[in-house]
């Protein structure tokens, strides 16, 4: 079985930026956020199986899902936004 190393390997920062959160660094919080690497690494593998491709790919269409979501709620900058 191959772990996408993105998601796999996030739980260190997903740990430390819990601090940049609303109310400042909560460890019950944080930890939540890095329990669900489980649940992201089984949803690339069911990308995976149901489109025939590869873990990485798979892992790769998963990140720019949940960036365009993000984008779609204004959450980020669009890719073209410069800010100087």
């Amino acid at each position: 079985m191959f772990a996408v190393d993105y998601i796999a390997d996030s739980g260190g920062t997903i740990y430390d930026t819990d601090r940049y959160r609303k109310g400042g660094f909560q460890p019950e919080r944080a930890m939540a956020n890095v329990r669900r690497i489980y649940d992201r690494t089984q949803e690339v593998f069911a990308i995976a199986d149901r489109d025939a491709i590869a873990y990485h790919r798979a892992g790769d269409r998963l990140a720019e899902q949940r960036i365009a979501a993000l984008q779609a709620v204004r959450l980020l900058d669009a890719p073209d936004t410069v800010h100087h």
